[in-house]
C-alpha cells in the first residue's frame, strides 16, 4: 500500500490478499482499480473509465540459487539448527577443518567449492576469486559439486576478494555430510544455500575461519516445484505467480 501511494495509487486494504500454497503465507495478491479520463469516447458523453490490474507474488524455496560465493558450510553449524532457521547469533565457519587429524577426509580441499557442476574442481583461481567478490552469476541447483585446491584459498586475488567481503552478506551453499571420497578430490553434497554476514576473516597460510552471523536472504534464483527444493536455512526466492 505505501509503494502504491508513492505512486500515486490508492490501494484498499481488502485489495490486499495473503494465502498459504506452499507454505504458510507465501503467496500475495493485490488487485486495483482507477479510473482514467478518455479522450475520443468523450464524443459519446464518456469521460472515465476504470482501468484495473491485478498481480501475485510467492516466495518460496529455490530450487537454483544465483549470485552464490564458493565457500561450503556445513548443515552440522550450530546456529542452523533453529526452527526456523537460521539463530540469530555469532558464529565461526572454520574454512580449513573440514578433516579430523590423520584422516584423508577432505584435506586440503579448505572448504571451497568449484561451482561449476562436473567441473573436477579444476575452475581458475581468477574465476574463483571473481566468484567470491561478486557471486557465481549462473544457476546453481542442489546436487554434487568438486572441491577445488587448497593453493587457490592462499591466492592473492582470492584473499583480496575475501577481505573485501568483509562486512557484506554473502550466499553460501551448505552442504550435508559425510564428505564424499576424500583428500583435494573431495566432493560435497549441496542441499541448499545461507545467507552470512562476515564480521571479520582470518587467514593463518594452513588455516583460517570467517566470524558472523547467519541471515535471512531474498536471493535471486529459481524457485523449485512441489517437493523440489532444497533445505530450509531462511533463503527464499519470489515470483510472478499470476
Amino acid at each position: 500500500m505505501a509503494y502504491a501511494n508513492q505512486n500515486g495509487v490508492t490501494i484498499n486494504p481488502s485489495a490486499v490478499t495473503i494465502s498459504s500454497t506452499g507454505m504458510s503465507n507465501d503467496t500475495i495478491k493485490v488487485a486495483v482499480d482507477k479510473p482514467e479520463p478518455t479522450m475520443f469516447a468523450r464524443v459519446f458523453g464518456i469521460t472515465s473509465v476504470n482501468v484495473g490490474a491485478r498481480a501475485a507474488a510467492r516466495a518460496g524455496l529455490p530450487g537454483a540459487a544465483r549470485y552464490v560465493a564458493p565457500i561450503v558450510v556445513p548443515i552440522s553449524n550450530p546456529q542452523l539448527q533453529c526452527t526456523p532457521p537460521p539463530c540469530n547469533g555469532t558464529t565461526t565457519i572454520d574454512l580449513m577443518d573440514l578433516h579430523n587429524p590423520g584422516s584423508g577426509n577432505a584435506a586440503g580441499s579448505f572448504a571451497l567449492l568449484d561451482l561449476i557442476p562436473n567441473d573436477g574442481g579444476s575452475v581458475g583461481s581468477g574465476i574463483l576469486s571473481e566468484w567470491m567478490l561478486h557471486g557465481n552469476d549462473a544457476d546453481m541447483p542442489i546436487g554434487i559439486y568438486e572441491a577445488v585446491p587448497s593453493n587457490k584459498y592462499n591466492s592473492s586475488d582470492f584473499q583480496d576478494a575475501l577481505s573485501a567481503r568483509v562486512g557484506d552478506e554473502v550466499l553460501f551453499p551448505v552442504y550435508q555430510p559425510p564428505i564424499i571420497q576424500g583428500g583435494s578430490n573431495a566432493q560435497f553434497n549441496i542441499i541448499g544455500w545461507v545467507a552470512f554476514h562476515i564480521d571479520s576473516q582470518t587467514t593463518h597460510g594452513s588455516s583460517g575461519s570467517l566470524t558472523g552471523h547467519f541471515t535471512r536472504f531474498l536471493a535471486q534464483g529459481i524457485m523449485a516445484g512441489p517437493g523440489g527444493g532444497g533445505t530450509n536455512f531462511g533463503v527464499k526466492v519470489v515470483q510472478l505467480v499470476e
